[in-house]
């Protein structure tokens, strides 16, 4: 058997190629990665810690000391409210 040696260099020239771009498309997905983990730790540190304090946070009502809200709706208006103060910059 007679071995051509130029078509084996281009063989792992080419296959060397493709590792490389794989290699890259590994590296750009774990910088996105990284990317998004630093967003969204900057995104938790905006946001304000409640204090369970045995009052609602949104009707300021009676509640257990181990809850935050007295219901859901609540809770969700509390988030709504919290959202449109953040997209409006307050």
């Amino acid at each position: 058997m007679i071995f051509d040696f130029d078509q084996v260099a281009r063989c792992w020239r080419k296959r060397a190629i493709s590792d490389a771009s794989a290699r890259s498309e590994v590296d750009r997905a774990d910088w996105r990665i990284e990317q998004d983990v630093k967003n969204a730790r900057a995104h938790v540190g905006k946001q304000p810690i409640l204090d369970r304090d045995g009052r609602c946070h949104f009707c300021d009502e009676l509640i257990v000391l181990a809850l935050l809200f007295c219901n859901v709706d609540c809770r969700d208006d509390y988030d709504k409210e919290q959202s449109a103060l953040f997209r409006t910059g307050r």
